[in-house]
Formats: C-alpha cells, sequence, structure tokens
C-alpha cells in the first residue's frame, strides 16, 4: 500500500518493514517489540511509534479506489 503513496517514499525501507512488522505484530496480538527484534531491526519501539500510526490510518481510513494498478499487480488469493 505504500507503494502507491509518495509520503512514504521518504522512509528508508528497513525502518518502513519494522514498523508493518510491529503494526502486525499488535494488530494480530503477537506480542510486541521484543529486545531480540530491536537489537536485529536497530530500532525502538519507541522510533516505529509515529511510523506505525500513519501505516495503520493508511490501512484502515483511507480510500482505496484510486491507483487500482498496483493493488491488482500484487493482489494474491
Amino acid at each position: 500500500m505504500t507503494l502507491q503513496e509518495y509520503d512514504y517514499a521518504c522512509e528508508s525501507p528497513s525502518k518502513l518493514a519494522a514498523s508493518c512488522l510491529l503494526l502486525a505484530l499488535t494488530m494480530k496480538n503477537l506480542g510486541g517489540w521484543t529486545p531480540t527484534l530491536e537489537y536485529y531491526s536497530g530500532y525502538s519501539a519507541q522510533d516505529l511509534h509515529s511510523l506505525v500510526k500513519r501505516l495503520n490510518f493508511l490501512l484502515t481510513y483511507q480510500p482505496h479506489d484510486k491507483l487500482n494498478a498496483v493493488c491488482s499487480k500484487y493482489l494474491h488469493r
């Protein structure tokens, strides 16, 4: 979803991936950001908090009617 949004182009790919993982862990109640994840990613949960909030907003509140080409390209069953 972030491929369609220019606002996320300035974020580093590693921080974006870590934030997506933290959001997924939180949404699925699979635990939080562990010291192991912090060590290997290089980011603390505090570092990722604002980006996770932006990703959650993008996921839940944005209309999905624009730029459907990227969505359909990566759509799998």
